[in-house]
């Protein structure tokens, strides 16, 4: 099931910078781990996460 959580584009950019800023790098980086992971969460909820 999915969901709009009508948040404005500005406030996900935001956030997203503010993620990169805490990894200390670009979230494009890990793209594959990143794909697998939401993958999995959407498959298997959120009990696969660790």
């Amino acid at each position: 099931m999915h969901k709009n959580l009508r948040v404005h584009k500005n406030t996900v950019r935001y956030r997203i910078q503010r993620i990169e800023e805490q990894l200390g790098h670009p979230i494009e980086a890990r793209s594959l781990p990143r794909e697998i992971a939401l993958t999995c969460v959407a498959t298997y909820g959120a009990d696969a996460l660790p």
